[in-house]
């Protein structure tokens, strides 16, 4: 009975090990419509010499070190990139479809290595439109299955934030968003009047757009004083829906006295300190700078406080400038 009990545990010890070798697959993707010819969209996905321009990751590590080799838009062309936020690693093309599909072998060295591959299809709708497909599949240890959700959904918002750069590019020859890093600062604490919602970032402009014409009526009949510059304020995101917890608001001196129907919000901000990075450009592309200020912290071992509220404020106005001098400041509180 011993010796049975021993083989079944070192069956069961076996199959464990077995289990924890199994990698977990995984598979996206995400598509954008592009008001370009399909050969212009094609050389900004085929040509690595295109990409710092348009890459989710490039963007927030300016001085990253790029290294091309072989012959660009061509079957073993490649770049490597090493950098002190984006880590490194290298991509190669690996097979061509005309103008209609790109494949990629993605390989990562750090900050840990890992492989996937990566592919782009252009469907041509007309001769000045064209719907491009940012693809990737890969797979990860067992032991690491738990993260496979989490991690596709980031990695599906870095290729939202690569394809909307790569639309603007493709249709206008130039991409509006530049992120200059900020400091650690000691921030008062303030208090505000706005609007919550639910909402993915889709439809977060057009309810800021909403919210604001609301507070300025509801502060211009009562004759409350705006004490600052028009903010948003971010208390939590759903990474698994997309779904993040807002509110547009304008800062004021006190909340004493303020009265304000059940559909606005009267909150405060928490002295302390917070991290900042500055966006200036289209707003579309705030979330490279959020994203940025996440990694940023992250490199430099800043303890960012992911359960505090965040908030972006708006020092121009859009009325008053161009989109490409737009500029927004992000704080991200620090433990």
């Amino acid at each position: 009975m011993k010796k049975v009990l021993i083989v079944f545990a070192v069956i069961i010890a076996l199959v464990v090990i077995w289990l924890f070798t199994l990698p977990g697959a995984y598979e996206l993707d995400r598509s954008v419509t592009i008001e370009a010819p399909q050969e212009v969209v094609f050389e900004k996905v085929a040509n690595f010499k295109e990409w710092p321009t348009w890459s989710p990751w490039l963007i927030m590590d300016a001085d990253a070190t790029i290294t091309y080799g072989g012959t660009m838009m061509e079957v073993g062309s490649g770049y490597e990139w090493e950098g002190e936020l984006v880590g490194a690693g290298e991509m190669e093309l690996t097979a061509l479809e005309g103008m209609s599909r790109v494949d990629y072998d993605l390989r990562f060295k750090t900050p840990y290595e890992s492989e996937a591959q990566v592919y782009f299809t252009l469907e041509a709708v007309n001769d000045s439109v064209t719907t491009a497909t940012w693809g990737m599949t890969g797979k990860m240890p067992f032991f690491m299955r738990f993260m496979i959700k989490m991690m596709v959904n980031w990695i599906k918002m870095d290729y939202d934030r690569g394809l909307a750069m790569l639309k603007d590019y493709a249709e206008t020859g130039e991409v509006l968003s530049r992120i200059k890093y900020g400091e650690v600062v000691e921030v008062d604490g303030f208090s505000y009047v706005g609007i919550r919602h639910q909402a993915t970032k889709e439809e977060i402009g057009a309810l800021m757009q909403q919210d604001y014409s609301a507070l300025q009526s509801l502060f211009t009949e009562n004759g409350y004083v705006v004490d600052g510059a028009p903010l948003s304020v971010y208390y939590e995101m759903d990474y698994a829906t997309g779904v993040i917890d807002f509110a547009t608001a304008f800062p004021v001196e006190s909340l004493d006295g303020i009265e304000a129907p059940s559909t606005f919000v009267k909150e405060k901000i928490k002295a302390g300190k917070a991290f900042t990075v500055i966006h200036t450009g289209k707003y579309e592309h705030i979330g490279n700078a959020w994203s940025a200020a996440m990694q940023y912290t992250r490199t430099k071992k800043l303890k960012a406080d992911m359960k505090a509220t965040m908030w972006e404020v708006y020092t121009n106005s859009p009325m008053e400038v161009s989109p490409e001098d737009y500029e927004t400041v992000l704080y991200l509180p620090l433990k």
